[in-house]
C-alpha cells in the first residue's frame, strides 16, 4: 500500500497539493490488491513453488510495458474529468446541494487517476521482495529456471 502511494504521489507531483494527495489515497487504496495480485493468481497453498507466470521477469515486464503505455491517458482522463466536476461545483451556489455531489465527484476521479499507477506499483513491489527470496523469480513461467537479478 505504501508502495502504491507513493507512487501515485511522484507521479501527482505537477497537480495542486490537494489534488496530490486525492491521487496518492487512490495509489494507497489500489496498492494492496496490487500487491495481492500475484499470490491470488498463484496461491501459494504453503509452497513457495507456487511461483509460475504471474509471479515472472515476463510478467512483471508485462506489466512495466502496459503502464507506461496506458498510465499516462488514464490518468489524464480521469484528471480532465476531475477538473470538470470541479469547474461545474464552482458555478453551482455554495448552499446548493448539487456543488457537494460535483465536488465529491471531483474528489473521487482524482482517486480513480491514482489508483492504476498504485495498483502496478503494488505488483512490481510484491516481484521486487519474491525476487529477494532463494526461490527468485522464474523468467517466463514454473518451467523455466529461476533467475535473481544481479542488482537485487
Amino acid at each position: 500500500m505504501a508502495v502504491g502511494a507513493m507512487a501515485a504521489y511522484v507521479q501527482g507531483l505537477d497537480q495542486k497539493p490537494e489534488h496530490q494527495l486525492l491521487e496518492s489515497l487512490g495509489g494507497l487504496i489500489a496498492g494492496w490488491p496490487g500487491g495481492c495480485c500475484p499470490d491470488f493468481l498463484e496461491p501459494a497453498q504453503g509452497s513457495p513453488n507456487h511461483r509460475d507466470v504471474a509471479h515472472s521477469l515476463a510478467a512483471g515486464a508485462s506489466l512495466l510495458k502496459l503502464s507506461v503505455s496506458v498510465a499516462e491517458g488514464w490518468r489524464s482522463h480521469w484528471r480532465t474529468l476531475s477538473d470538470e466536476f470541479f469547474a461545474a461545483a464552482a458555478a453551482v451556489p455554495l448552499d446548493s446541494p448539487q456543488r457537494l455531489t460535483l465536488q465529491v465527484q471531483g474528489s473521487l476521479a482524482r482517486v480513480i487517476a491514482g489508483m492504476f499507477v498504485g495498483f502496478a506499483a503494488g505488483y512490481f513491489s510484491h516481484l521486487a521482495l519474491d525476487a529477494q527470496t532463494p526461490k527468485c523469480l522464474p523468467l517466463l513461467g514454473a518451467a523455466t529456471i529461476a533467475l535473481k537479478p544481479a542488482f537485487l
